[in-house]
């Protein structure tokens, strides 16, 4: 799953950011045999990475959650419009996520061509996403693409739906019921907190 495309568009509007991912995916998919979920984010910079490390480190409590790592770059940006009011500089600093993509892409075609599955399920609203699907379709696999939206009515992400075997809408109905209880105990008796900026 895109994990900030899920975060930004469903999680953080509507307060359930400390998602269990094992149990909402193990309800969610009833009739599947879950083998594994797989979180492909990035690492945040700032004040804000040790709440996001902290959930990370609660995903880890479910042997089925794999979080994987990419990273942010920080580009400068040239202001077209002209210098900012505040400061007068016309350039400033813009991150962008890199790597999540590439790496839902990769896992999703070495699963398919390793048989290590039936069907996948991703969790994007991304079209960047549309050749892996086809080509993992292409291997005779099914793919269900359940696109994060705060509004269960919205189209949005046309594109990736047609490619998909099946496409719906990320229930959210169920997100309050599939919130770690806390505190979360590791094995090594560690206890996790909810941080607020998470």
């Amino acid at each position: 799953m895109d994990a900030f495309n899920l975060y930004h568009r469903c999680l953080q509007p509507l307060g359930m950011q400390w998602l269990n991912l094992a149990t909402f995916f193990t309800r969610l998919r009833q009739d599947d045999q879950l083998l594994r979920v797989c979180y492909f984010t990035a690492e945040l910079e700032g004040k804000r990475l040790p709440a996001q490390r902290a959930y990370h480190a609660a995903l880890a409590m479910t042997p089925m959650v794999e979080v994987v790592l990419g990273r942010f770059q920080t580009q400068h940006v040239d202001c077209a419009v002209g210098p900012c009011q505040h400061s007068g500089e016309r350039r400033f600093f813009h991150t962008k996520e890199k790597r999540t993509d590439v790496n839902i892409a990769l896992r999703m075609l070495t699963d398919a061509f390793l048989d290590a599955c039936d069907r996948l399920v991703l969790v994007s609203g991304d079209s960047d996403l549309v050749p892996a699907v086809r080509q993992v379709r292409a291997r005779k696999k099914e793919v269900v693409v359940y696109v994060p939206s705060p509004d269960e009515t919205a189209i949005g992400a046309n594109e990736l739906r047609g490619a998909a075997t099946m496409n719906k809408n990320l229930p959210l109905r169920t997100l309050d019921r599939n919130q770690f209880a806390f505190p979360v105990v590791t094995p090594a008796g560690l206890t996790i907190t909810r941080d607020p900026l998470w």
